[in-house]
């Protein structure tokens, strides 16, 4: 199904809590609507479908919320990166079974992981389940390693006592537009406000510098969007964007 779902923005939206969301992975403090947009920006990002759900949340014992990759996610990104299974050691110390696997992606870069599980008294197919739960958990926090994302795995997040899965924004989303017979027409969104605005144009001096066509780039990226008539939802997308490109250039010359 390929739905294009109109986002509309609350007008006091707190640019420190999606600052949150990106910069310390905690989404508590985001409203339904804007946890499901940065979530849809972050799987575009990576080239995941967001209706297939990648990303779950847990919530940690200071009551924030967080994104963890779901078995789904390490798929798609095998996928998309070519990541393939290259070596895989077992061992076994002090009732500990771990599994060791080295990968590679299609350009050739390897990383090497591990998971571990506690067998120390499980018997018969327990025994064989856990092992196989050890090498799962290698291959996905390998995965995750090698494709740059540094999210827990779901297994982590079940065998944590101090860590409880929840039900994500995007769920909601997902069973509206399956149930739904027909399009639904959009709401008109809210404009940008001045605040948003400024803070597109403090970013867009900052990296500006270092990347001479960067207007050129946002144009392309966000066709026909213009400052006056820009709304609230492309401003969020475009301080997004700024912010990718901020840190992708800190990144290239470090």
């Amino acid at each position: 199904m390929n739905t294009n779902l109109e986002i509309v923005v609350a007008k006091d939206m707190n640019s420190a809590s999606i600052e949150a969301a990106l910069m310390q992975n905690n989404y508590s403090k985001l409203p339904t609507d804007e946890k499901v947009l940065i979530y849809n920006r972050t799987c575009e990002t990576l080239g995941l479908n967001p209706l297939t759900q990648p990303f779950g949340f847990y919530k940690q014992k200071d009551g924030s919320e967080c994104l963890y990759a779901k078995r789904n996610c390490a798929d798609q990104l095998r996928q998309i990166h070519g990541v393939t299974l290259v070596e895989c050691k077992f061992e076994e110390v002090g009732g500990i079974y771990s599994a060791i696997v080295t990968m590679e992606d299609k350009s050739g870069r390897r990383d090497m992981d591990r998971g571990d599980v506690y067998v120390e008294h499980l018997k018969g197919m327990d025994l064989a389940n856990a092992k196989m739960k050890a090498l799962t958990k290698a291959k996905r926090r390998c995965t995750l390693s090698l494709c740059g994302l540094g999210y827990l795995d779901e297994s982590e997040v079940a065998d944590s006592p101090n860590l409880k899965a929840i039900a994500g924004p995007i769920q909601q989303v997902q069973q509206q537009v399956e149930s739904s017979p027909i399009p639904v027409a959009s709401p008109v969104p809210v404009s940008a406000s001045q605040d948003q605005k400024r803070e597109i144009a403090k970013l867009f001096v900052e990296i500006s510098a270092s990347i001479p066509n960067l207007k050129a780039l946002m144009a392309e990226e966000f066709p026909g969007v213009t400052s006056g008539g820009m709304n609230s939802a492309q401003a969020i997308g475009i301080k997004l964007w700024l912010m990718e490109m901020k840190e992708g250039d800190k990144n290239g010359n470090s």
